[in-house]
């Protein structure tokens, strides 16, 4: 892999957007640490391109660095996937846990479950569950 480094302000902002823009996408992530140094410019600068090219719908900005948009729509799928797999596993989990509490003690948990497979709200008035 070729970097190519530049001395500070000898790039305009576009030119250096179109190369943040090019490693994020083939990488499909890239940290800021690393594109400071293959640009040779400031954490600040990094960080408004990066934002000038979150704005822009082409990148994602995370913490510490982006990922190439795209790899984030691909992404995407996957999850509706891994929601509906493995169902009775995740149900003999639940129920595993269900049995660890004590009679007459209410317990609450959405956590990574979509709003659809919660069980219902949760009321501290036994009546309303």
């Amino acid at each position: 892999m070729c970097d190519i480094v530049v001395e500070k302000g000898d790039m305009l902002a576009e030119p250096r957007r179109k190369l943040l823009l090019d490693r994020i996408a083939r990488q499909g992530f890239a940290t800021l640490d690393e594109l400071v140094k293959s640009l040779g410019v400031s954490e600040s600068t990094v960080r408004r391109d990066l934002e000038a090219l979150d704005l822009a719908g082409v990148v994602k900005r995370t913490h510490g660095g982006a990922v190439f948009a795209a790899s984030e729509a691909r992404a995407m799928p996957a999850f509706d996937e891994r929601t509906a797999s493995a169902t009775l596993e995740k149900r003999a989990i639940g129920q595993a846990a269900a049995a660890l509490i004590d009679d007459g003690t209410r317990s609450c948990s959405t956590a990574g479950r979509p709003p659809s497979r919660s069980p219902g709200p949760c009321s501290a008035d036994p009546s309303r569950s």
